[in-house]
């Protein structure tokens, strides 16, 4: 069986996974902005991690939580989205969009 890590674990496609992964077998290594309020996900069993995707310090400590232990398959699925259009874009908002959606996957990776 696969050890599987999933950010963004918390609520809907992410939650989804965790619980997919656990029914087939898999060893699921979780993580969530804030874990105390993942009520769901805790009742999993999954093993569980404070990440906040955008903080490099934060990808590097768990990097260091996690050394030795080898990961199969890593589902980037922490992310954020608006559907703002044009006119009505929120720049700054966007930015914070792009640093979670794009720079903090390949962070992970």
């Amino acid at each position: 069986m696969a050890t599987v890590l999933i950010t963004g674990a918390n609520r809907g496609i992410g939650l989804a996974l965790v619980k997919r992964y656990l029914a087939e077998g898999h060893t699921v290594i979780a993580t969530a902005r804030t874990p105390e309020e993942a009520t769901e996900l805790k009742a999993t069993h999954a093993t569980l991690y404070q990440l906040e995707v955008t903080d490099p310090a934060a990808v590097a400590a768990l990097a260091d939580k996690l050394k030795g232990t080898p990961i199969d398959i890593l589902i980037n699925n922490a992310g954020i989205g608006d559907r703002a259009g044009l006119g009505t874009l929120d720049y700054d908002e966007f930015t914070r969009v792009l640093a979670i959606n794009t720079i903090a996957p390949i962070r992970m990776i």
